[in-house]
């Protein structure tokens, strides 16, 4: 499977190991694959009840199921959460906010390694390295190729 795809579910979250050898396989026909995979908690603001859910995390969007089997025998995710609908994210001890406009979704993380990882990937998902800013006219080109005028 890509080494590209991290996945850790910690107490409380636990992927037996069943499911683990399956989520290696559906990785492996993904493409892409997520950037991280894993359980999560989702919170209900209406009861106030945290549901754990198996979550993917893609370079276009958050997808979550109720288990792990739901994901890799291809049912459609319980909930799509788009990239492009994040309007910001923050941090406590063992959450995030994901600030979704006119709503915010707090996830509970298992374990504070995983938050601090979970973190560092949807910042990377949210601000991609790839999407640097334009070079001014003036400044010089990367490539030695010609260019046109």
């Amino acid at each position: 499977p890509p080494s590209s795809a991290r996945s850790r579910a910690s107490a409380g979250g636990r992927i037996s190991a069943q499911d683990e050898a399956e989520m290696k396989t559906w990785v492996a026909r993904l493409a892409p694959p997520p950037v991280r995979y894993g359980m999560l908690g989702f919170h209900q603001k209406q009861n106030g009840i945290t549901f754990m859910r198996f979550a993917a995390l893609f370079d276009d969007r958050l997808d979550h199921w109720d288990t792990p089997a739901d994901a890799y025998t291809l049912k459609p995710p319980r909930q799509r959460i788009w990239v492009h609908t994040i309007r910001g994210i923050d941090t406590r001890s063992n959450h995030f906010i994901l600030n979704l406009g006119s709503e915010q979704m707090t996830i509970n993380v298992p374990a504070s390694e995983d938050l601090r990882a979970w973190f560092h990937d949807l910042l990377l998902v949210l601000a991609p390295a790839t999407k640097a800013p334009k070079a001014s006219p003036a400044a010089p080109k990367s490539s030695g190729a010609p260019t046109a005028a």
